[in-house]
């Protein structure tokens, strides 16, 4: 049986190599600008009823990989947390938790899926492989339709 061997992310090895302190503040400042760069993606959409298609995968799969499991989960998070807040950060300006709770939200779920697994990609290093690479690509975006499609069934 083949063990898994940790890689750390883009970011772990070529951006955090300080102390503890400044560690957090770089991926406090890395995390606010994944959530900006999903909101703006966001705003790049196709409207279509009752699921506008955007930028958004596209950016999930991108911070996922380079930021590693961890920090990209986090950062869809904290995305998703703004959206709730009342932050105009989803597709076309919208915001709050009847966005969540309403017919996009198994995608918005879907993008925490996604995150982790391009995020693992990277972390047990098959993002340096693109036919790996593309095949965790692949998956995550199949988390997002999983979600997506079962959550807009019920509606």
């Amino acid at each position: 049986m083949q063990t898994l061997t940790y890689f750390p992310s883009l970011f772990e090895t070529y951006i955090i190599n300080e102390k503890k302190s400044l560690k957090i503040t770089k991926e406090i400042l890395l995390i606010i600008a994944g959530s900006l760069l999903l909101a703006l993606s966001a705003q790049i959409s196709i409207p279509m009823s009752p699921v506008p298609f955007t930028m958004q995968t596209y950016a999930i799969l991108l911070i996922g990989g380079i930021y590693g499991a961890r920090l990209g989960f986090l950062t869809v998070l904290t995305y998703l947390i703004e959206g709730a807040m009342g932050f105009p950060v989803f597709a076309n300006g919208s915001f709050g938790i009847g966005v969540i709770v309403g017919p996009t939200g198994g995608y918005l779920l879907g993008f925490l899926t996604a995150s982790l697994i391009m995020g693992l990609c990277s972390n047990i290093g098959n993002d340096k492989e693109i036919l790996k690479n593309l095949m965790f690509s692949f998956i995550a975006h199949l988390s997002i339709f999983f979600f997506g499609i079962l959550w807009l069934a019920s509606f």
